[in-house]
């Protein structure tokens, strides 16, 4: 699965580049002022809609250099949960029954913000291929939680353990850093148009991770439940590089 979704981003990768050879009959940019085309009194909107939603203000200078702010979200949600039962049979009658239920859930939110200045490299007939870079920050915030409820029966519901337990994990994450991008645009019809672009980033990330072990213990054998509590926490830091992400989306000229 790995393999496969690194060959399709390389495959993306070269339609991107080649896509002027490959369709140059098809005219995206059909004036000097198309929104395909940086001049000083050009502008558009331009929303990133594969691998993260972004909006973007796209604007020129001149004729061979703009810039761009955006701001980019992601957000993610998974949830998972059933039940699972084991026996062991000891010699021919004792038997061990234990039946556990397991839920977790999983939730993150992703802020970002960059700055980039935007430089032509060649006009084809066909769509405008240039290149960027500026400073990009984000924040991203990540909750992880699961329980498990186990109980035990050792030959009958009289003889037992129970075994709960609920782990609740937080992350918060801060990065700064540089990103350079290679792109192509232009436009279909209109002001409406279509952009295709790679990015490579080098962020600095500052993490800081914070967790709670809940663990409930009972058996016939105890007069109270055994109850603990363990906190987490801790911090670190690092570069993390991203030398290859792809983003498509739709551009439309003010």
């Amino acid at each position: 699965m790995i393999a496969s979704a690194k060959g399709f981003n390389w495959f993306l990768i070269a339609l991107i580049l080649l896509s002027p050879a490959i369709y140059p009959s098809i005219s995206f940019c059909q004036t000097s002022d198309s929104i395909a085309r940086f001049t000083s009194s050009s502008s558009a909107v331009q929303i990133q809609l594969f691998n993260g939603l972004g909006v973007n203000y796209v604007g020129g200078f001149n004729a061979a250099t703009g810039f761009r702010v955006g701001v980019d979200v992601s957000l993610h949600y998974g949830e998972s949960s059933g039940p699972v039962e084991s026996k062991e049979l000891w010699g021919n009658s004792f038997t061990t029954d234990t039946n556990t239920s397991v839920k977790s859930e999983s939730s993150s939110h992703q802020i970002s913000i960059s700055t980039l200045l935007l430089y032509r490299i060649f006009d084809f007939s066909s769509a405008t291929l240039y290149w960027g870079i500026g400073p990009t920050a984000s924040y991203q915030y990540t909750k992880t939680t699961s329980t498990s409820n186990a109980r035990t029966n050792y030959g009958s519901p009289s003889n037992y353990h129970i075994l709960n337990s609920s782990d609740d994990q937080h992350s918060r994450t801060t990065a700064i850093g540089p990103m350079v991008l290679l792109g192509i645009r232009g436009r279909i019809i209109g002001n409406f148009g279509i952009t295709a672009e790679i990015e490579f980033r080098a962020m600095y990330k500052s993490i800081r991770d914070d967790g709670i072990i809940s663990t409930y213990e009972m058996s016939e054998s105890y007069t109270n439940p055994n109850v603990k509590e363990t906190r987490m926490s801790g911090s670190y830091s690092g570069w993390s590089f991203t030398l290859a992400n792809i983003r498509a989306g739709v551009t439309f000229g003010l």
